[in-house]
């Protein structure tokens, strides 16, 4: 059984659990001038091939973050949270990868993360991330001095994942 988790966004990520995390922070390029970014398309249509040909036939799952817009933000970055969102969503159809669309509060709630006014779920993400798999390096980079909560997220949906597809382990490692 394989599984995968996806956080959508630029800081987001993709982590595989088959034996060992395996992670892919989500690929960005420059868009030009300055220092606007975008999903790499490219790259991520590499990972996603990767997956498909690695896990065809296969008991697998990809458990996508559902993303939404929010009051509070401006129209540009609702509109480039969406995109990015539909983007992975096309790409696993693309892909024929069977995946499952989820709220974040669902998987959090699964997974031990406590929502709040004081509760920091992205520092609970990191924390249960090492806890569950001591030693795993989440930096996005080798150069980077801190924790992707990305790719902690990203690890923690794929755990999910084996929960809900009945992991006899039930999710713990």
């Amino acid at each position: 059984m394989a599984t995968c988790g996806i956080d959508p966004g630029k800081k987001g990520g993709i982590c595989i659990i088959d034996g060992s995390p395996e992670f892919y922070p989500m690929p960005i390029c420059k868009t030009g001038k300055g220092s606007k970014t975008e999903m790499d398309l490219p790259r991520l249509n590499g990972i996603f091939t990767d997956l498909q040909l690695r896990f065809y036939q296969l008991n697998f799952l990809v458990i996508l973050e559902k993303q939404q817009a929010y009051p509070n933000q401006g129209a540009v970055s609702n509109f480039t949270t969406g995109g990015g969102f539909w983007a992975l969503r096309a790409m696993l159809v693309a892909h024929d990868l069977p995946h499952v669309i989820i709220t974040p509060q669902t998987w959090q709630k699964a997974v031990g993360i406590v929502r709040g006014p004081d509760n920091d779920t992205k520092k609970q993400s990191v924390a249960i991330a090492e806890r569950m798999f001591p030693g795993v390096d989440l930096r996005a980079t080798s150069r980077c001095t801190t924790k992707s909560d990305g790719l902690s997220d990203a690890l923690l949906m794929a755990i999910y994942g084996r929960q809900i597809m009945g992991d006899p382990k039930g999710g713990t490692y």
